[in-house]
């Protein structure tokens, strides 16, 4: 992955011309998963905190549909086990305001939609 650099006085070219491995081109992306954590070209970890959203929502969904019947202190187990597990939040270093206040806001309704849904 090709970063830019944080001064913009300092770039030679726009372009690049391509690279090859053993006649494979290898492509230009503007993002990249490695180990589950999204690398992007401006080092800004949005992206990440935007999967790690969609995870949660989804964790929380599956709690829901397959656990809406237990008690209160077996889905407080299962939330802590499978909703917090947030292994990659401490590589996130450079981020916008609003992208962590969509995980606080996620988290918070998550909350309410799994522990304040009786069926």
């Amino acid at each position: 992955m090709v970063f830019e650099p944080t001064r913009k006085k300092c770039i030679v070219s726009s372009e690049f011309p391509l690279f090859k491995i053993d006649e494979a081109t290898v492509k230009f992306v503007d993002h990249f998963k490695y180990f589950g954590h999204f690398i992007t070209n401006d080092m800004s970890d949005d992206r990440d905190t935007q999967r790690e959203v969609q995870n949660m929502f989804t964790r929380t969904n599956i709690l829901i549909r397959r656990f809406h019947k237990c008690s209160f202190f077996v889905k407080l187990k299962l939330f802590k086990a499978y909703c917090l597990c947030l292994y990659d939040v401490a590589l996130w270093s450079h981020f916008k305001a609003g992208s962590l206040l969509k995980l606080q806001f996620c988290y918070h309704n998550c909350i309410k939609l799994y522990f304040l849904i009786q069926t």
